[in-house]
């Protein structure tokens, strides 16, 4: 567990650097300038959006053993990402969808973090405005919900792959 654990701080870790790396890359060679008219406001929606998805991402690790998933991909992940790029207001806003689809986006995390953090990042709203506020709301509770969910799945998993000696075939 603990090679593991690593190894989500790593992933987590280059994430950061890969990003600023693309900044700094963005700001050097192309010239583009950054103004982030809430920063604060941006990074807490951040960090509420990655409490959310950590259990999201614990629930997507436990489907390898738990559902014994050999393609390596989790089921689980693979249904989370084509929703999100269809319905979250990735590639366009979900407003263009059909309303029980938009239904359907309401129950993500990230259509409320990718709208959330737009207006804030434009100077629009802030986390005092209702709107963000609300989005906010909604990502704390879905984190409340997802993070003991996520874990008790992962926890669960752990178990069954040190029972069945099914751990090592990951490493």
């Amino acid at each position: 567990s603990a090679l593991l654990s690593g190894d989500i701080l790593m992933r987590y870790f280059m994430s950061i650097v890969h990003t600023l790396a693309y900044l700094a890359v963005g700001i050097w060679l192309f010239g583009v300038t950054v103004e982030v008219a809430n920063l604060p406001d941006v990074v807490a929606i951040l960090a509420l959006v990655t409490l959310a998805l950590m259990g999201l991402g614990l629930a997507s690790a436990s489907a390898f053993t738990l559902l014994n998933a050999k393609s390596g991909e989790s089921p689980v992940g693979w249904l989370l990402g084509f929703a999100v790029t269809l319905l979250a207001g990735v590639y366009f806003p979900p407003t263009v969808l059909p309303a029980w689809l938009q239904s359907l986006a309401d129950w993500l995390p990230h259509t409320h973090a990718l709208h959330a953090a737009r207006l804030c990042l434009s100077g629009k709203a802030s986390l005092a405005t209702p709107e963000i506020g609300a989005a906010a709301v909604f990502l704390v509770k879905f984190a409340a919900l997802a993070l003991p969910v996520g874990l008790l799945l992962y926890v669960a998993g752990m178990r069954k792959a040190q029972r069945d000696g099914s751990l090592s075939r990951w490493s």
